[in-house]
């Protein structure tokens, strides 16, 4: 609902990742519950689901998704609009807001929180599928970002035998020898010691997550058929 060019990939995560949350929930997650699913510049990001109608008079003058375009039985039902919570008071009343109001903080290093079940599978098709990525890697009008799950400083694990990671971007310079050498993109939360635009080397093992951008579209391991 009223998204634009320059925030509609933060909308798709924000979408995707409440998604993947009521896929992987014990419980359904009924409308007007808060979902946690990220952070940025300090502000939590807690999303619900608001009945359709009840959504649109939050958008007097959108142009998509209005009452014309769901005139039917299949766009009608069971339809909802993604909303936030701003925090914990407007959660508990129940008071939400549309997602445009935390689109200032979106050019602000947005994190979005992932389930450990759906990190690992990421991962797991990440790797597979890094001879796509390799391939990709040698046509230089390609460029390519690489997620890395990197150990958190120490105060941040929840035990002590129990590691746990940040997943960060970073930007593929090469790769030999089983790793890929990448320039981090983003500033991390939780880890110390390293800064956007610092370079290392990363075994493929450490891989969550890749994406290449060609001159046509974004492809990522979920659709590397593309690449073919």
């Amino acid at each position: 609902m009223n998204s634009n060019k320059d925030v509609f990939g933060d909308h798709y995560k924000m979408i995707e990742s409440f998604a993947l949350r009521m896929l992987e929930s014990d419980e359904p997650i009924e409308p007007g519950e808060g979902v946690f699913i990220g952070q940025a510049a300090g502000k939590v990001l807690t999303l619900t689901a608001v009945d359709w109608k009840e959504a649109l008079e939050f958008y007097p003058d959108v142009t998509l998704g209005t009452e014309e375009d769901r005139n039917d039985e299949v766009h009608n039902e069971d339809t909802y609009v993604l909303m936030i919570y701003r925090n914990s008071h407007e959660e508990e009343n129940k008071i939400y807001t549309p997602v445009q109001d935390f689109n200032q903080f979106l050019n602000q290093n947005p994190m979005y929180m992932f389930s450990t079940s759906e990190t690992k599978r990421m991962s797991a098709l990440a790797i597979e599928r890094i001879p796509y990525m390799i391939k990709a890697f040698e046509n230089k009008d390609n460029n390519i970002i690489v997620k890395i799950g990197l150990i958190t400083d120490k105060e941040h694990w929840n035990s002590e035998d129990n590691p746990e990671r940040e997943h960060i971007w970073f930007e593929l310079k090469d790769i030999k020898d089983g790793s890929i050498v990448a320039q981090l993109t983003q500033e991390p939360y939780y880890v110390s010691g390293i800064k956007e635009g610092d370079i290392g080397t990363y075994p493929f093992s450490e891989i969550t997550d890749w994406m290449v951008f060609t001159k046509e579209c974004r492809i990522t391991p979920d659709d590397a058929y593309l690449l073919k």
